[in-house]
């Protein structure tokens, strides 16, 4: 009878020279992403934004009972926090501030990558979208600027890459860990992936009988229920802080009533959209546009 640790090495064995190559070549992406994120990472002149950030950060590491005080404009303090630690290693706050935003586009890159894998099966097409974000002018510049932008998109690809993981499988760890990644998210910046989720719903490996398919969409809406409720749970740590209410006071500034559809809904949604053609036409790759529909078109396949 085989031992355990002979199971394990012949698994083991069997991966390695299924994924020697691509994880070789997603380490040289990574370290090439890296790289040319960090050259000259203080070339950009200081963001009015980046300054308060850092600021803050500053603030917040002087007096530990100013750790929420992002709060008293209505911002989440996660970034500000992670950035106080590099402020031990690194004498220019500004460094330390854009190396908080290079690491975390370092953790979207290899979260793209494993996301694309579950949704496509393919190997080729992963190491693809990973090379296509260390090389996009978008991706490469929010990398390098002490903004909460970098680690957000961090959070909404990791809580969708484990949120996946979950429906395909009806795993409750999955579940669990997509609500940490909802969490940090809620943490850094309001946002609304929660509402997103259930879009994954739709690659779940549902059974054929009726009756079956209701109890696997009841476990679906369980473990949504699940992550939903710790990445709320994480939220309501800001609550420690006071100005907690100031959240909600600074998301009407972004947030249009539903009768602006009725009044005016040309206004600002016709200038926004204009704009953002002009920045993913001049931060593109503005192919990846042509990219994301073919894959869309080409996702159920797999």
């Amino acid at each position: 009878m085989q031992s355990w640790v002979d199971i394990r090495s012949r698994k083991m064995k069997k991966f390695l020279a299924e994924w020697k190559f691509p994880l070789i070549l997603l380490l040289l992406i990574l370290l090439f992403a890296v790289g040319i994120r960090l050259y000259n990472l203080n070339l950009i002149p200081v963001f009015v934004d980046e300054a308060i950030y850092i600021r803050w950060a500053q603030v917040m590491k002087a007096e530990p009972t100013l750790r929420f005080l992002p709060l008293s404009d209505g911002k989440q303090p996660l970034f500000m926090w992670l950035v106080i630690p590099f402020f031990f290693f690194f004498s220019n706050p500004l460094l330390a501030g854009r190396l908080v935003s290079v690491t975390a586009g370092a953790a979207t890159l290899v979260g793209i990558f494993l996301l694309t894998y579950a949704l496509f099966k393919s190997k080729k097409v992963a190491i693809l979208a990973a090379l296509i974000y260390a090389i996009s002018p978008f991706s490469f510049f929010f990398d390098r600027m002490a903004l909460v932008d970098s680690l957000l998109s961090s959070f909404g690809v990791w809580t969708l890459f484990f949120a996946l993981v979950a429906a395909r499988y009806l795993r409750l760890d999955f579940a669990m860990l997509s609500g940490f990644a909802l969490g940090g998210g809620l943490l850094t910046k309001s946002i609304f992936y929660a509402l997103l989720l259930p879009l994954t719903w739709p690659f779940a490996k549902f059974p054929k009988e009726t009756g079956k398919k209701v109890i696997h969409l009841i476990k679906l809406a369980a473990l949504f229920l699940v992550t939903v409720a710790i990445g709320w749970g994480f939220y309501n740590i800001l609550r420690l802080g006071p100005n907690f209410q100031m959240i909600a006071l600074r998301n009407q500034d972004y947030i249009f009533p539903i009768s602006h559809l009725w009044t005016n809904p040309k206004d600002p949604l016709i200038p926004f959209l204009t704009r953002s053609f002009e920045w993913i036409w001049s931060m593109g790759p503005s192919l990846t546009l042509v990219l994301a529909l073919i894959g869309l078109l080409n996702v159920r396949r797999y």
